[in-house]
């Protein structure tokens, strides 16, 4: 199977919008568990990189499938730069959440906020027409 057809199965099988909306909500969950059950840390931080990795890829391929071919690379660089510059003001205050509490309780609390964060843009907007 080449790997348009596996990608294109994929799509149909999981889709851009239903990973969206639910993956979100698994991955805080998973850093939330941490609370109760640190062990689950290293699984954690597996799961998170896997997850942001196929994250930015849906990511841009939704906007690739949206864009004129004038323009895409510009739209899909300064959509780069916006992904960076929003992890910026966490890594800041994850690091200072953790220095006064402690590196596990800070990722749990980051799990309940990336919970609440995506429950509030799905009951106020569909993100993913």
């Amino acid at each position: 199977m080449t790997s348009a057809l596996r990608r294109a199965s994929d799509d149909r099988r999981i889709g851009i919008r239903r990973w969206f909306a639910v993956v979100p909500f698994l991955v805080g969950a998973l850093f939330a568990t941490l609370w109760v059950a640190p062990i689950l840390a290293v699984p954690a931080f597996f799961v998170a990189r896997a997850v942001n990795t196929a994250s930015v890829t849906l990511g841009n391929q939704y906007l690739n499938d949206r864009i004129d071919s004038v323009g895409r690379a510009t739209v899909l660089s300064s959509a780069s730069m916006v992904y960076s510059l929003a992890v910026v003001p966490f890594e800041v205050v994850g690091g200072v959440v953790a220095d006064a509490t402690s590196p596990l309780g800070t990722l749990a609390l980051f799990g309940v906020v990336l919970v609440v964060g995506a429950a509030t843009m799905r009951a106020l907007a569909q993100p993913v027409a």
